[in-house]
């Protein structure tokens, strides 16, 4: 059975149907945090700690960080970067830090920790287990 009848079966049998389909969608968003957490390079651990899972919208849960430097990490910079994904044109640039020394960079290499994460096979099989279990009741 589809995850598509499943969940109308569950509608048609349960005034609660949304409050299951979002514990599934809530449990698969926990596996794929904990991935992510895994997966996440770590300098301070600021980043890795900052991954959530929340619901961000009726039946819409999302896996994400606040952290701005997240997409520098996940994708990369510069010429280094995912190829994959548009970053600047820039071969190099320079910058002068707080003692007065420079430095030159060519972009850091992407370290994806999100991406890699979301297994979206699991996450409908995660849905469709809750249903089950909901149906079953």
């Amino acid at each position: 059975m589809t995850i598509q009848q499943l969940i109308a079966k569950l509608k048609a049998v349960r005034d609660d149907s949304d409050a299951v389909i979002e514990r599934g969608l809530l449990k698969a968003g926990e596996k794929t945090r904990s991935r992510a957490v895994l997966l996440c390079p770590v300098k301070t651990g600021e980043l890795r700690n900052s991954i959530k899972v929340q619901k961000t919208a009726p039946l819409t849960v999302s896996v994400g960080t606040n952290k701005e430097y997240a997409p520098y990490v996940e994708y990369g910079t510069g010429t280094a970067g995912d190829p994959e994904v548009p970053h600047t044109s820039k071969e190099s640039w320079r910058w002068q830090d707080e003692q007065g020394n420079w430095h030159t960079s060519h972009g850091s290499p992407a370290q994806p920790f999100l991406r890699p994460a979301v297994r979206e096979q699991e996450a409908y099989e995660t849905v469709a287990e809750e249903i089950r279990r909901a149906l079953d009741d």
